[in-house]
């Protein structure tokens, strides 16, 4: 239930325990989240702390499930998989190499992680003034969706050679 409570609060960017503790009374999707019952924000500060990194993997695992289901928009990518050459004036944004791809999935991996810690941070610091949460998480799910639909495709041709 706290990881559920967690993920979602982060996903629609409240990251205070306080603040998702207030939401336990005043919000009908977080009320559902926790079956009505009010974790206090001492009890959300501690599941966080002491639960780092199974909430950065289930993060992980959301954001790349939603891509999957295009519950989000990740956007339009065309990966050519059967080799055919053609002129065209491609971007350097959207030609990946399989190493640059790996290494920008692990980049976005310690993004979402730096991300996480604000929620940490929220408790004792006031974010930065027009940063929005859910629009860098967001940026990064797209570029993560992105990095791994072209991976799998490199690995399908090499596979094929």
């Amino acid at each position: 239930m706290m990881l559920g409570l967690l993920i979602y609060c982060y996903a629609t960017g409240t990251f205070a325990s306080r603040r998702i503790e207030t939401l336990t009374f005043e919000n009908v999707a977080v009320r559902y989240l926790t079956g009505d019952t009010h974790p206090d924000h001492d009890s959300i500060c501690k599941f966080r702390r002491e639960n780092k990194a199974l909430l950065s993997v289930s993060f992980h695992q959301v954001l790349e499930l939603a891509a999957r289901a295009r519950a989000l928009q990740v956007g339009d990518i065309t990966v050519a998989i059967d080799g055919t050459r053609i002129l065209a004036n491609a971007s350097k944004h959207s030609a990946v190499s399989h190493g640059h791809a790996v290494e920008q999935m692990k980049l976005v991996g310690e993004q979402i992680a730096q991300l996480l810690q604000k929620a940490e941070n929220a408790d004792s610091t006031p974010l930065q003034d027009g940063l929005t949460i859910p629009e860098e998480i967001k940026r990064r799910q797209d570029r993560i969706a992105k990095l791994t639909e072209a991976k799998k495709a490199m690995e399908q041709r090499a596979k094929e050679h």
